[in-house]
């Protein structure tokens, strides 16, 4: 039995197309203010040139006046560059079809799940993911009992 996370693509050597993925970019900042935002994390909307600022004092409960460090996420295309990780499926028709032909390479594997978002080529809430993984999990555990 084999459960893969990763992504689909690179499992095959990318032997077709390599599939469509965002991938981030992340700036750190140390400044000079005690707090630079009201949370550990804030999202932001296409107004902004990056998605999300985390400011890592409010995780880790340090108490260091006049400083803090955070951290811009930027989105970008992912081109499988030096130090890029595929963070995100682009969700569009052609990789769709390229996913779908992936699929078809792995077909006579037996025991084989995928499960994740880089394996299943999708986006994921965190609930969703969760829900997921729970489920996919008490259907590999039913397999196995059928399998004895």
């Amino acid at each position: 039995m084999v459960v893969y996370t990763g992504a689909l693509d690179e499992l095959l050597s990318c032997s077709l197309v390599r599939l469509l993925y965002r991938t981030l970019d992340f700036q750190f900042e140390t400044l000079p203010v005690t707090w630079y935002q009201p949370c550990a994390t804030v999202n932001y909307t296409v107004d902004q040139p990056f998605t999300r600022i985390t400011e890592f004092k409010y995780v880790s409960a340090q108490k260091i006046e006049n400083k803090t460090t955070i951290v811009k996420e930027f989105a970008c295309c992912y081109t499988d560059g030096s130090g890029e990780f595929p963070y995100y499926a682009v969700l569009c028709e052609k990789s769709a079809s390229l996913y779908a032909c992936y699929l078809k390479q792995i077909a006579h594997l037996s025991r084989f799940y995928l499960i994740g978002r880089l394996a299943e080529h999708q986006y994921y809430n965190m609930d969703a993911i969760v829900g997921q993984a729970l489920s996919r999990s008490k259907k590999i555990l039913q397999d196995l009992e059928g399998s004895v």
